[in-house]
């Protein structure tokens, strides 16, 4: 994954933050905002994240998102075990 400036994190609620578009890039992903909302989509499928949402972050003009419930939406696995985060 290319990381933009700030790589990915787990934030408090120990959710893995990263940013939208370094997401959208490594998944292969389209991405769109209008008004408010970040729209990634993959294949037949989208998941809309809510600027105004309180689990998203946005510093320096960069958007970070919860990764998983981005993936989940796209119809991608998300698995969380010893050997880290694995996304398929």
């Amino acid at each position: 994954m290319v990381y933009t400036y700030q790589p990915a994190f787990l934030g408090m609620n120990e959710l893995l933050y990263c940013s939208i578009k370094d997401l959208a890039i490594t998944i292969g992903a389209g991405i769109r905002i209008e008004g408010r909302q970040v729209i990634v989509s993959l294949k037949n499928k989208q998941a809309t994240v809510d600027l105004d949402s309180k689990d998203v972050l946005v510093q320096g003009g960069v958007v970070y998102a919860p990764v998983k419930a981005i993936v989940l939406k796209l119809g991608l696995k998300y698995t969380r075990g010893e050997e880290g985060i694995i996304i398929e």
